[in-house]
């Protein structure tokens, strides 16, 4: 099962984030490119931005994945593994700093053997969600790779590195991918002034639940513009699906479904719809 910490605190020896004196290290660029997707979202909204693994030729078990963005209007809130590439044994630490623009994860394997790796060509590793200030102008934020070097005085360590890396089964090797960033496109909320039926949606939307944040449930609403196959699940904060909440045939037109979570704990989820129109995410939270 894959676990979500919330600091950096459990010492890596793999040397995803530090360089050591006494432990050689190789670094080899590699064929693999990471790159994060672009995204269009609206003030008050919560985006999910995904992560992606492309071009892989070499298995990896561990890295480093240190993002920044660049304005004051988005906040860092959490990250998801729904449709990771990544072995459900390794844990995914997550660190932020606000005032530094900082969002990124370290991903670990077990200290067990043998060390699960990842050699997929290509896949999604995470998500990273962010809250959009109800009062962001438009604009276009990137998400961008973040690369530093700063010196560490304790003995044996030499320097402290963050940027965007993998590490082999080894802990020996440190590729280094090529990177591509991403953004999100900030746009002013507008009204359709062309949609007078709201029973004939003219866009494929999924929309935020409520309430939200709810006990013990709450409703979820799409908008179909045509027939379609429609599946639509709830997956916890490990990626695990808890439950599937509608899977069939719909047509054209606004649906709603209400979940029912009183048998489950307290805590962030997120909802999945998949038609053969497209597939949206969004988050909601359970507050016993």
């Amino acid at each position: 099962m894959k676990k979500i910490l919330t600091s950096g605190t459990r010492l890596f020896l793999l040397v995803a984030s530090i360089t050591l004196l006494a432990f050689p290290v190789t670094e080899a660029n590699a064929v693999a490119r990471i790159h994060v997707e672009t995204v269009v979202s609206a003030p008050g909204a919560t985006v999910g931005v995904g992560v992606y693994l492309g071009g892989n030729t070499d298995a990896f078990s561990g890295g480093l994945i240190p993002l920044r963005y660049n304005s004051a209007d988005v906040t860092p809130d959490s990250i998801s593994l729904i449709g990771t590439i990544l072995d459900p044994a390794m844990t995914v630490v997550k660190s932020m700093n606000v005032d530094s623009g900082y969002f990124g994860v370290l991903i670990i394997p077990p200290f067990s053997s043998p060390i699960p790796t990842v050699s997929v060509d290509s896949g999604l590793i995470c998500t990273f969600w962010y809250t959009v200030s109800p009062s962001a102008q438009p604009q276009n934020i990137t998400i961008d790779s973040l690369n530093t070097v700063d010196t560490v005085s304790i003995a044996p360590l030499i320097l402290s590195r963050r940027r965007v890396n993998l590490v082999d089964p080894t802990g020996l090797i440190i590729y280094l991918p090529s990177f591509t960033p991403g953004h999100i496109q900030l746009l002013a909320t507008a009204v359709n002034d062309d949609i007078t039926d709201p029973a004939l949606p003219q866009r494929f939307e999924l929309n935020q639940n409520y309430p939200n944040p709810f006990n013990p449930s709450t409703k979820i609403g799409f908008s179909l513009p045509a027939k379609t196959s429609v599946t639509l699940d709830v997956f916890n904060l490990l990626g695990q699906r808890v439950t599937t909440l509608f899977s069939g045939e719909l047509g054209a037109g606004n649906h709603e479904v209400e979940w029912d979570a009183s048998a489950n704990p307290s805590g962030v989820y997120f909802y999945r719809i998949k038609t053969g129109l497209g597939v949206k995410t969004r988050k909601m939270v359970l507050m016993k």
